[in-house]
């Protein structure tokens, strides 16, 4: 496929432009060789090692794009798109986003992301952003908010009735159940760093004997789920 020539191009190029851009900062490699203890290995490991890093996990997003086009219907596919500018901008930032992670589950994500762009014009206009928002997601973020999503992907939340509707938020305890190896205190705290995404939110207000701590998921994380088109983010992932 057109997608795989374009994106080994790119990787190609990617070891030697690393590797030259490096050498050339003379000045700040004999600065960083100075700092006792640690200045050697970091010199090495942003040198050299580090374009094999970079290359290595590069490999691993083009691996997952082969796999997952691979199940594309080709019918669907916009070629003419894969020509463009924008389709370069949208690969250049997977391939970006793809160095700063050795995780197998986001750059399943980055490969999915991407891989809906060619499928048609309704798919680009947030693959940028949601590319940039799966980036700062950990695993758990990850499993926490799939297992809300989960809870919730067929309620619709209304402030009125928050919480009189039993499916439509709910707290670290009732995603426990879901998610058995993580307390409801721990959940707590992510969801806390999840709603900073605005994938999901708390319920605010005055309700009688409520004091915090339920969630619903926003109309935001819906229209990222049906970009991806999925209905569980960690099972996609396995």
């Amino acid at each position: 496929m057109e997608l795989h020539s374009k994106a080994d191009g790119l990787l190609a190029r990617v070891e030697q432009d690393w590797s030259e851009y490096y050498a050339q900062l003379g000045a700040l490699r004999a600065a960083i060789q100075l700092i006792p203890i640690v200045g050697p290995p970091i010199d090495t490991l942003i040198g050299t090692r580090g374009a094999n890093i970079t290359v290595r996990r590069l490999n691993a997003l083009l691996e997952e794009l082969r796999n997952q086009a691979a199940k594309l219907d080709a019918s669907k596919i916009d070629h003419e798109y894969l020509e463009s500018e924008s389709f370069f901008d949208i690969v250049r930032r997977a391939f970006e986003q793809s160095q700063r992670t050795a995780a197998e589950e986001n750059l399943r994500l980055y490969a999915r992301i991407l891989l809906r762009t060619a499928e048609g014009a309704a798919y680009r206009e947030n693959a940028q952003e949601y590319l940039d928002l799966v980036s700062g997601l950990s695993m758990p973020e990850i499993r926490i908010s799939s297992a809300l999503y989960s809870l919730q992907r067929n309620a619709k939340f209304d402030a009125e009735n928050a919480l009189k509707k039993p499916d439509v938020t709910h707290t670290g305890a009732d995603i426990s159940q879901i998610l058995p190896d993580m307390t409801p205190t721990l959940i707590d705290s992510y969801l806390k760093r999840i709603e900073r995404t605005g994938l999901v939110r708390e319920v605010v207000g005055s309700y009688a004997g409520y004091t915090g701590g339920n969630y619903y998921i926003t109309d935001y994380f819906r229209n990222m789920m049906v970009f991806l088109a999925l209905h569980d983010l960690v099972a996609a992932l396995y």
